[in-house]
């Protein structure tokens, strides 16, 4: 389980360098909002949640990503820590790391005149169809 750990940290740090240039406006309010549920599950103890919206936040920037193949192998390795963890661990304290990255971000779209087309979420910011998450 380590080598999958490992493997995501390496994978989730390429996703998110070419995924800050190309990432929507729609996207980086699904992170503010993500990482402020993050934060309010942590400070209530509900750890599930909190890994569930961790999950949501991760998958937001891969989603992001340019790069298919980056997204495909995030996504095999997102399934087995899913499938594997049946008591799963929760994300570290939520800090300013989302928040930091989402400026970032924003701040890379804004400055970058040739930034790709944004690729849109696959559901609306304000969907009920969007992934479960459960509030705290």
């Amino acid at each position: 389980m380590q080598d999958v750990f490992q493997t995501r940290l390496m994978l989730e740090s390429e996703i998110a360098a070419q995924a800050s240039g190309s990432i929507s406006g729609e996207a980086l309010d699904q992170l503010r909002a993500t990482t402020d549920r993050m934060e309010r599950c942590w400070e209530a103890g509900d750890l599930l949640a909190n890994v569930e919206a961790d999950l949501l936040f991760h998958q937001t920037i891969a989603l992001a990503c340019p790069n298919l193949m980056l997204r495909t192998l995030y996504e095999t390795v997102r399934s087995l820590l899913t499938e594997r963890s049946a008591n799963r661990s929760p994300a570290p304290k939520p800090t300013a790391c989302g928040r930091r990255w989402a400026n970032t971000a924003r701040s890379s779209r804004r400055s970058s005149p040739t930034t790709s087309t944004p690729r849109a979420l696959p559901w609306p910011a304000t969907s009920a169809t969007r992934p479960a998450v459960r509030e705290c």
